[in-house]
């Protein structure tokens, strides 16, 4: 399938959603947004892609478990507990090549098997999504961005993981809206919105919420080398939430610092080729948040440190597979510092980068999944209390569930 370059093709994982900073015994994470009814035929495992067997290496295991249907090339995948049942659920932006208008949100039976996906229509081509509370009455919600329409959609759950669009908020032409980030930016209690608006206006757009669920522009801010991915954590210890975008063009991320609301252009920090998707952790075990930065220009990921002022420097890069479209992050050796794993479009791969505890970081394993994944969540899908993987895969249109097999 022919890639579309420089827009009409873009993106990766949604690496966004509310910051959430753990305990201090549990590794810190700022990640792709956990998110995402009925009662079809539950599905059952499939084999290994080309009868592949486990993948292990340094105690990790993993085993592609299932590879489930979505809609026409699906770009984003998030995790979160729609139905509140108990367990993770998943939701799927499926881009249609520049022409799709729908969600696939799969149900989870609490032991890591899903449903077939219920389709939620929402704008033309939606390329993103991420999770809040919009309204304040206690269930995750869902955003979309439609890249192609120039809007986003609202969509509000009704308590049972049944989802309708509340608004399609338009905005201006050639916008084109891309990565998505939720959290209460201006600190009145509520989720707000942040989205990277890649091509005409290279900007990064704040949306306020009302605590009701009805948004307005709140700031937006041009960055040079249009941004394509943004992240978001409190990078400076001042306990507002600040935002990071990664810019494609001029391989470079950028920090956004947040003042009580407003945000004003930080530091810029060089990085790989082609920075896709970024994701916030502490990486280094020194209790702030740090960068993990995918650049499909040249197999590799960016380290960043921070060095506890919202400054960052490149501590480290690691060679993964060809053309990584996404990271996330977990603990996936259980040793209490954040692995990272990357979606690696061109060889339809996952590599599993190992942490030694103090940020230094080598690829241990690879999994073989579908054809070119572009998204990947970290979520225990399985309830068995490690971190599993979920994948889309633009180009075999499904979602490849990747369960965390260690002893």
């Amino acid at each position: 399938m022919q890639k579309r370059r420089c827009f009409i093709c873009m993106l990766s994982a949604l690496l966004l959603a509310a910051c959430d900073l753990a305990a201090p015994s549990a590794p810190q994470i700022s990640q792709a947004t956990v998110v995402p009814p009925a009662s079809p035929t539950l599905l059952t495992a499939a084999p290994s892609p080309s009868g592949s067997a486990p993948s292990t290496t340094s105690g990790i295991t993993f085993t592609h478990a299932a590879s489930i249907a979505v809609g026409d090339h699906p770009t984003s995948v998030i995790a979160g507990d729609f139905d509140r049942d108990g367990d993770s659920d998943l939701v799927a932006t499926n881009d249609g090549d520049g022409t799709g208008t729908t969600l696939s949100l799969l149900t989870n039976d609490g032991q890591g098997g899903f449903l077939p996906a219920a389709v939620i229509e929402v704008g033309t081509a939606p390329i993103a999504v991420t999770s809040a509370d919009w309204d304040g009455d206690g269930d995750p919600d869902l955003t979309a961005a439609n890249h192609e329409s120039d809007d986003l959609s609202i969509l509000t759950n009704d308590g049972s993981g049944r989802f309708s669009e509340r608004a399609r908020l338009s905005l201006a032409a050639e916008s084109y809206p891309f990565m998505l980030a939720a959290a209460d930016f201006d600190a009145d209690g509520d989720p707000d919105i942040g989205f990277a608006n890649y091509l005409a206006t290279g900007a990064v757009t704040i949306l306020s919420n009302n605590g009701a669920g009805e948004f307005a522009i709140a700031d937006s801010l041009i960055i040079q080398g249009n941004p394509y991915a943004i992240t978001h954590g409190d990078f400076d210890g001042d306990r507002d939430i600040d935002l990071a975008a990664a810019t494609y063009e001029t391989h470079q991320v950028v920090i956004l610092r947040n003042d009580g609301g407003t945000f004003s252009r930080g530091s810029r920090v060089e990085v790989g080729e082609e920075p896709w998707s970024l994701i916030a952790g502490d990486f280094d075990g020194d209790r702030d948040l740090d960068l993990a930065v995918a650049n499909e220009g040249d197999n590799s990921l960016s380290l960043l440190a921070n060095q506890g002022d919202a400054s960052f420097r490149v501590s480290h890069t690691v060679r993964v597979g060809e053309e990584p479209y996404a990271v996330t992050a977990g603990d996936f050796d259980a040793d209490g510092d954040l692995d990272l794993a990357t979606a690696n479009e061109e060889s339809h791969s996952l590599s599993i980068v190992t942490n030694d505890g103090h940020g230094q970081f080598a690829e241990t394993s690879v999994v073989a999944v579908g054809e070119e994944p572009w998204s990947l969540v970290a979520e225990d899908l399985d309830n068995d209390g490690d971190v599993d993987l979920a994948v889309v895969n633009s180009g075999s249109n499904t979602l490849s569930i990747v369960l965390n097999t260690s002893e």
